[in-house]
Order: C-alpha cells, then structure tokens, then sequence
C-alpha cells in the first residue's frame, strides 16, 4: 500500500480537526471583515440610538439619537421631545441654544481614525437658524456704539430683561434678537463666537464600535459637560 504524501496528510488531519467548513473558516481570518471594523466611515452610517449616562436633559430624558450619513453628513438629537420647528417667539430657547431636546444638531469635521469616529458638535446652529427668521433693521437715529443694522428697532435694548418672563412678547423677541443676533443690510445671523476648548470648539462626539458593529459606545463633550453614551443600530 503506498503512504499518503506528506501534504495530504496535512489536509487529513485538518479536516478531522476542525471539518471541512470550519477549515474555510480559519482561511478566512485574516481578511474577516470584523477585525477590519471601524476603520471606514461607512462603518458608522446609520441611525443610532441610546442614552446618555448619569445626566438628564431638560425635558428629563437622557435620549440621544444619532444619524450620520455615508458621506459624513449627520445630526446628534438630544433628549425625546418632538422634532422642533425654529421660530421667533422662542426667546428663552435662544437664551439658551444648546442642548434644546428635539433640535438636530448637525455635526461637522467627521473623521474615523485608530478604530474610532470623531465628530463635532454644532450646538450653536439653533442661534443660526433664530436669527435668520428677522429682518435688518436700519437704525435711526444711530447710536455711534452701536450697529448699523439690528434685528428691531434700537429702543428695544432698554427693556427690561425678559429671557424668562413673557417670552413670546413683542419687545422680549426684540430684546432677545438683539443680544443675540447680528445683522447686515441683507440679512440678521447668528454671530462668530471666540471660544474655549471648554465651549462651541469642544462640543464634540467620539465613539467606537463594540457587539460586531452593532453598539456604538463613547464620550459626548456638551459645553462643559462630559458624557459617556451607549447607542445601538437601528
């Protein structure tokens, strides 16, 4: 009787090791795509959903909802309230732009690196998206301090202080509008902002795949808070 060759003795012993599908299996390690997830952008596309933890935003919930295209593009929600519809009576939202439940804030400089995602946080859109609902208001006569343009009339800005108190009034929205939006003769906008890493700079979102892909798990940096999150695929 002749002896097997020394290579089908390799083939034997490994088909009664491990069978002949799991030997394909072991083939395939090196090219699995699980030991290359996270490395693409694309990996993250989707809608994520989760919580926050040990924190609550202002409607109570600690919800968050991410949606992030393959292309980069996306928007981080907060909390679980309904989608939220800008408009000038929202004086105390203005007061307060961040962190508004139901408002999508878009995210920017989306970058994947050593196995995780980078975003920032753009938490000063809802200012850009207020401010553009007034129109320029020449001012006159004009106060040599002040602009030329504003988003109601200059007389406004001696009221009194009214973030809280009546805000759907006439001359809170003026008040508000002036504090917070700047103008030119074409139109009102929601000003540049000289931050710390502390504030709009650092509002930023980095996270990492875990369960396959499945769970996204990382850090939200929300003015100066520091937020761990657990989001999973929709």
């Amino acid at each position: 009787m002749n002896s097997p060759s020394p290579s089908t003795s390799v083939i034997l012993l490994l088909s009664a090791a491990f069978g002949c599908g799991d030997a394909a299996k072991v083939v395939d390690i090196g090219d699995n795509n699980t030991a290359e997830l996270g490395v693409k952008l694309s990996d993250y596309s989707g809608t994520w959903e989760g919580y926050v933890e040990a924190y609550r935003f202002s409607d109570g919930s600690d919800r968050v909802r991410l949606q992030i295209a393959q292309d980069g593009t996306g928007t981080l929600e907060l909390g679980d309230s309904p989608p939220l519809v800008v408009a000038r009576d929202q004086v105390a939202l203005a007061a307060s732009p961040t962190q508004i439940p139901g408002f999508r804030y878009p995210l920017s400089d989306v970058s994947v690196a050593d196995e995780r995602i980078r975003a920032s946080v753009q938490l000063l859109k809802f200012l850009d998206d207020w401010c553009v609902l007034f129109q320029p208001v020449l001012q006159v006569p004009r106060d040599a301090s002040g602009p030329e343009y504003a988003c109601s009339d200059q007389q406004a800005r001696e009221a009194p202080d009214c973030w809280d108190d009546h805000p759907g009034a006439g001359l809170c929205v003026a008040n508000a509008c002036l504090v917070s939006c700047h103008c030119n003769a074409d139109s009102c906008y929601a000003p540049s902002y000289d931050v710390t890493p502390n504030q709009v700079s650092g509002n930023t979102l980095d996270g990492m795949l875990l369960e396959e892909g499945d769970v996204l798990l990382g850090t939200l940096h929300l003015d100066v808070n520091r937020l761990t999150f657990r989001m999973r695929r929709q």
